[in-house]
């Protein structure tokens, strides 16, 4: 494939997202039908949703691990032992 500088377009977008408005030359264009548009559109909602979901989780379990580390720090104040590995 033949080297070939790629160009921004940035003028005119006031607040849109033109990250990805890269185009060279030589660009291909590409069609797709309506049907396969809404397809892609639907499948990148999932899969955001999806993401959503799992970070989600991840905040929960942290919380979970947090509460779990002060209860034990509490125990282990009560008894007398230092926890060095506590902080981990």
């Amino acid at each position: 494939m033949a080297e070939q500088v790629f160009k921004k377009e940035v003028d005119g977008y006031y607040g849109g997202d033109y990250r990805n408005d890269f185009f060279g030359e030589s660009e291909i264009m590409v069609h797709v039908t309506l049907r396969e548009y809404r397809d892609l559109v639907i499948d990148k909602a999932r899969h955001a949703e999806a993401i959503r979901l799992k970070d989600e989780e991840i905040r929960k379990a942290n919380g979970e691990r947090d509460a779990a580390k002060q209860q034990l720090q509490g125990i282990l104040e009560k008894l007398g032992i230092e926890n060095e590995g506590a902080e981990s």
